[in-house]
């Protein structure tokens, strides 16, 4: 995936976490993300412990005319490790369509950085 595409995921992820009262934390480097196995952290609203999240972003269709899922996005080793690890460990999958994406309301991620 396209860090564009990347970075539009995040932020949809990061502000419907937010939305539904979460306070998520963007990892960043790519060695907090291979340690956590994912890209952010999220703490429920009750508080405790974070809740793993895996971002994937894709910027095309997931199904094709015939209705066959197209999504092959692969999940590595580390993420598969985690999740096995916790129960909490979720992955959300946003499609935006190219071009579609509205930058309004739009937070950065460096704004939900841990």
């Amino acid at each position: 995936m396209s860090e564009e595409i990347r970075k539009m995921a995040m932020d949809i992820v990061i502000r419907e976490e937010q939305r539904n009262g979460w306070s998520p934390c963007a990892i960043g480097a790519a060695r907090g993300e291979k340690e956590h196995g994912c890209d952010i952290l999220s703490a429920p609203p009750s508080g405790g412990k974070p809740h793993p999240v895996e971002v994937k972003g894709w910027g095309e269709r997931f199904r094709g005319p015939s209705g066959k899922f197209l999504y092959a996005q692969d999940v590595r080793a580390s993420q598969m490790a985690a999740a096995q690890q916790d129960d909490n460990f979720r992955v959300e999958i946003d499609r935006q369509p190219r071009g579609s994406y509205r930058r309004r309301g739009a937070i950065r991620t460096s704004d939900a950085t841990c």
